[in-house]
């Protein structure tokens, strides 16, 4: 499935980075990484993962790093409680970003909302592919 045409959408009303999920895959397993050794504060947790995306040679930007980071957040993630693993943050971030949408009134279609559901359980498979 071509994912690209629905995150473009989401891209163009909302801001939401343009990462494959290869590259979200990296923000969200970075995370979840550090989230073992360290407790969340937003700046030097992003700094953090965005240091850890590049190790990987993943082109991610700081920027990228705190929109998803904040969309966690919005998304209704608590960091200091339960688990942190890569498939719960990309739940919590696809909530956001349809929220997002919803506040910009965009409204997606189903077969938008299933692309950003499948770009999300892309990112949180490890066994998942790009866009």
């Amino acid at each position: 499935t071509d994912l690209l045409p629905a995150i473009n959408v989401v891209h163009a009303a909302t801001g939401l980075p343009l990462l494959s999920p290869t590259e979200l895959r990296a923000v969200l397993t970075g995370l979840s990484a550090d989230l073992e050794q360290q407790p969340f504060h937003l700046a030097e947790t992003g700094k953090r993962v965005r240091d850890r995306c590049r190790e990987g040679e993943h082109a991610v930007s700081r920027a990228d790093v705190g929109f998803v980071l904040k969309g966690i957040l919005l998304g209704g993630h608590s960091f200091g409680e339960g688990v942190n693993d890569p498939k719960r943050l990309a739940l919590s971030f696809v909530n956001s970003v349809r929220e997002l949408c919803r506040r910009e009134q965009l409204q997606l279609d189903d077969q938008q909302v299933s692309q950003l559901r499948e770009w999300a359980k892309r990112a949180s498979d490890s066994r998942g592919g790009d866009v």
